[in-house]
């Protein structure tokens, strides 16, 4: 994906969409999420829609409480990976869509407020 620019958007649209259908799996999430990270813009902005592909009308809101859910609804133990790759794609996101950094930022500092108070 990342040696084909002109898919990104088009790929990283698709998974957004998928990581909604409650059948995914894990490795589905874990690229969505990867995704979202890199290119979270494109599924905002929309940008370079491929021929035939449906337009997604998503805002940066709605991409971070998909992230947020995420992390709400992992089971404590188990999903590190999972975890960590979400709260890397939001730090991520504070950059690519600076509209939503103080929320992101505030989900950020919470989990990490839960992170210290499950290590002691």
């Amino acid at each position: 994906m990342t040696n084909t620019p002109e898919l990104t958007g088009y790929a990283t649209r698709g998974l957004y969409r998928a990581m909604f259908d409650p059948r995914h799996q894990r490795g589905l999430l874990l690229c969505g999420v990867w995704c979202l990270g890199e290119y979270g813009d494109a599924v905002v902005s929309g940008a370079a829609l491929q021929p035939g592909e449906p337009p997604l009308a998503a805002t940066a809101e709605e991409v971070v409480r998909l992230l947020e859910a995420l992390l709400r609804d992992l089971p404590a133990t188990g999903s590190a990976p999972l975890r960590e790759m979400t709260l890397t794609a939001l730090v991520k996101l504070t950059t690519r869509l600076p509209e939503v950094a103080s929320r992101i930022h505030t989900l950020l500092q919470a989990h990490q407020v839960r992170a210290l108070a499950t290590d002691m």
